[in-house]
This record gives structure tokens, sequence and C-alpha cells, in this order.
């Protein structure tokens, strides 16, 4: 049996943080779409380490990486973001 007390931090976190991702409030991060151009670079060529879409290029191993490649793992099945290009637009 989980503790109540678990549950109640599930549920509030889930609450809180489903409210700022349908609002789209992570947008008014200054890194965020930095974030997002990772994952999706984790999201087109898995095991490169070298990102050539930003200036010159640069190695994406500046950030741990697993969040990165957790995100990369449901972008090509989520509607509600689309591929990286169209955040920039």
């Amino acid at each position: 049996m989980i503790p109540r007390r678990v549950l109640l931090a599930v549920l509030f976190a889930s609450l809180l943080h489903g409210f700022f991702v349908l609002t789209a409030r992570y947008r008014l991060s200054y890194d965020a779409y930095n974030h997002m151009l990772f994952a999706d670079h984790y999201a087109a060529d898995w095991f490169s380490l070298w990102e050539t879409r930003w200036y010159t290029g640069f190695s994406v191993v500046s950030y741990p990486p697993l969040t990165h490649q957790l995100i990369a793992l449901f972008i090509p099945s989520s509607a509600l973001m689309p591929r990286m290009p169209l955040y920039f637009g």
C-alpha cells in the first residue's frame, strides 16, 4: 500500500506541473528552448554528441543528457509537442 502522504504529494505535483505544461509556462523560462533543442537533437540522432544547428556546433553533453533523452523518447508519439523548427517560428 502506498502511503497517503506520497499519494498526496504525487497528486499535488501532477496538478501543479500539469497546469504549467498545459498553459505553456515553460516557454517563459530563460533556457527552455535550449532543452527543447537538446531533446530534438537526441530524437533525430540518438548517438551523436555534436549539434550542428547552433552557430558552428557544440557538444550536447554540456548538460546531463538523461532528461533530454527521456523527452526525446516521447517526441515522435506526442501530438502536443511538434518538431523543433515550429518552436522558433
